[in-house]
């Protein structure tokens, strides 16, 4: 695998960092950090799988980014293009700059995802 695919992988361990933090600060109870506990392991075996190079592991990382690509996005339409349409509503701060460069990434790792390469590697569509 090209180093510059290693970049999904780390993705996919930093998004468990994100969950583990959650499962201490997040309020609601059991069900939510028993959630968290589901959301850090699925990511951490997808990143773990997709190093080891199997085939569904790319379906998974694909699916998983892409559902946090239209979350983040969700989050830059809110906090940024509704504020500039509607004078009403304002921004959250840094939040909006944290969701921008949310989006920036996921959307990097999606299309390295889409490589040709990456995808014959793993036998998707070869």
């Amino acid at each position: 695998m090209d180093k510059k695919y290693t970049a999904i992988p780390y993705f996919c361990f930093a998004l468990v960092a994100l969950s583990t933090v959650g499962i201490f600060t997040m309020p609601g109870g059991v069900l939510v950090s028993l959630f968290y506990v589901f959301y850090a392991a699925l990511w951490y075996q997808t990143g773990v799988s997709f190093m080891k190079r199997r085939k569904w592991a790319w379906w998974s990382a694909g699916i998983l980014i892409s559902l946090f690509f239209m979350g983040t996005m969700v989050s830059v339409v809110n906090t940024i293009i509704l504020p500039l349409i509607t004078p009403n509503l304002t921004g959250v701060g840094i939040g909006r700059w944290i969701a921008l460069g949310l989006v920036i990434i996921s959307g990097y790792i999606l299309y390295l995802l889409s490589h040709k390469s990456l995808r014959k590697e793993f036998g998707v569509y070869s």
